[in-house]
């Protein structure tokens, strides 16, 4: 919940700095595009975090299979914890748990890049790329370097709170989209119009 409020802590801070008829655009912008990241990280993105647990064990097919298991509407996902047999599905109800968790990371990955490009892309190429997002770049990173039995951190990466996937991720999505963007027109001293000279008066 508290990563949820990341979302509308970023749609307060943006709303102080937008133009006030960007305002309310801003905040649908941003919350249809995390909403979306959300989405689509239920669908199939988690699977790709189950991925490194699949090939630790030993599963055959160890992407195919997490996909199937864990994608929406895949046999972990749509039933209790406690109805699944723990010898196929150990610790079920924590994973169950982890793909709220990784839902409301790729929300707020997508929140903080929105913020970092706002006033400068439209919703549509946002949508586009909240659902790359959530559908494979952040589980991607999660998969990489989030967990115990990630390929990075058995080769010494330790990333106990979710930094490469959420903060370093979305920094650097960040960086190179603000620079193929360009600065917010109309806000570059290059476009403001010279403040009016001060007359000199009488100063005594």
């Amino acid at each position: 919940m508290c990563v949820v409020l990341v979302v509308l802590a970023l749609c307060l801070i943006d709303g102080g700095l937008v133009r006030t008829k960007n305002m309310l655009d801003t905040w649908v912008v941003k919350i249809a595009g995390s909403m979306i990241a959300g989405l689509f990280t239920i669908v199939f993105g988690y699977a790709i975090w189950q991925w490194s647990f699949n090939t630790a064990f030993g599963v055959p097919n160890p992407l195919n299979q997490a996909l199937k298991d864990w994608w929406l509407f895949g046999n972990n996902v749509m039933n209790f914890a406690g109805d699944l047999d723990p010898k196929f599905a150990p610790e079920a109800d924590i994973n169950q748990i982890f793909l709220a968790f990784f839902m409301t990371f790729s929300m707020a990955t997508v929140a903080l890049i929105h913020s970092a490009v706002v006033e400068r892309i439209k919703g549509v190429p946002l949508y586009i790329m909240a659902a790359v997002i959530g559908l494979v770049l952040s589980p991607l990173a999660g998969y990489l370097c989030w967990g115990p039995v990630s390929p990075l951190t058995n080769r010494g990466v330790h990333d106990f709170d979710g930094l490469y996937p959420l903060y370093i991720f979305a920094g650097f999505f960040s960086l190179v989209l603000a620079w193929r963007l360009g600065p917010r027109k109309g806000l570059d001293s290059q476009s403001r119009p010279p403040k009016a000279e001060r007359p000199i008066g009488n100063l005594a």
